[in-house]
């Protein structure tokens, strides 16, 4: 009773029919199979969208700030006193690579980013685009591995903001594109 459907598994990963083995009108696989295809989306779809980061909302926190490029030199970043920093040398959303922003730890800033769990939805707006992201990491780090901010093969946005006692630790929050499997990864 197996080896039946085994030849049919076969025949059918060889693009074969059934009836083309057994000497009927073949039929191509596609026809066979067509009510189970699936339409493949239109380019429209597939555009990445890329942003210049000028704001990031974190509706579970209510965190909703102002975003401004910020520069990074020898290990010293540049923060302002009224927005969240941009690394400019970093990925922006969208783009393949990591994306960063960082801030101080206060209720103001990214403090509220320590209420922040798996799963949870940031967005990033810019240029009257909005990208979507999933957390998909929590990890408290010491501020020698700066590894985190490193450039990746994937498009990751990573949130970077100091933790612990006396602040001698980093909260990174990562998070993946919410149209993407590796979200949910």
């Amino acid at each position: 009773m197996k080896i039946p459907l085994l030849v049919a598994t076969i025949a059918t990963f060889a693009g074969m029919s059934l009836a083309s083995l057994f000497g009927q009108n073949p039929q191509p696989v596609e026809s066979q199979f067509a009510p189970l295809l699936v339409q493949a989306p239109t380019h429209e779809y597939h555009q990445r969208v890329i942003v210049t980061p000028e704001r990031i909302y974190i509706p579970k926190t209510n965190l909703d700030l102002q975003l401004k490029s910020a520069a990074s030199q020898a290990g010293s970043y540049e923060f302002f006193p009224d927005a969240a920093s941009y690394l400019a040398t970093s990925a922006k959303p969208g783009e393949w690579g990591n994306a960063v922003i960082y801030a101080h730890n206060t209720e103001d800033f990214f403090g509220p980013l320590e209420k922040v769990f798996l799963g949870d939805r940031v967005f990033i707006e810019g240029e009257g685009k909005t990208k979507s992201y999933l957390v998909s990491a929590i990890r408290v780090v010491s501020p020698a591995e700066v590894g985190v901010i490193a450039q990746t093969a994937d498009e990751r946005l990573t949130l970077l903001t100091c933790t612990g006692a006396q602040k001698s630790q980093r909260l990174i929050i990562i998070a993946k594109p919410a149209s993407s499997f590796a979200a949910l990864l």
